[in-house]
Parts: C-alpha cells; structure tokens; sequence
C-alpha cells in the first residue's frame, strides 16, 4: 500500500495495548502501522465485518511460532 493509500490519524492507547501492538510488531518483523492495520484486518475479519474486501492472508498458521 503506497503513502497515498494512507490517512494519518492519531487515537490514545492504554499502556498494554501499546506493550502489545510494539510485541505484534516485533514478532511479525513490521512497523507499528503494520501492526496494527493487520489487527484491525484480521480482527473485523473475524467478526465478518466488510465481507465484500478480499480476506488478508492467516498472520500464522496455528500451532506454529
């Protein structure tokens, strides 16, 4: 996704999220921004919001670290 794809924002996190989306990022090997728009991806995923977008790919196949 190009920089013109993208809209900055700003929003508050607790202090765990911020722990968690910092631990998300370095296990996956990806920025922040990454992070957490893979979160949002797979969590609407999840929940079938938006079910017209192509699903993204599984973060990990279970059972595997």
């Amino acid at each position: 996704m190009d920089n013109k794809d993208r809209k900055s924002t700003s929003f508050r996190l607790s202090a765990h999220a911020d722990r968690l989306l910092d631990a998300l990022g370095e296990r996956l090997g990806i920025d922040r921004s990454a992070a957490l728009e893979l979160s949002i991806r797979y969590f609407a995923r999840h929940e079938g919001v938006d079910e017209g977008a192509p699903p993204p790919p599984p973060l990990r196949q279970q059972g595997k670290k």
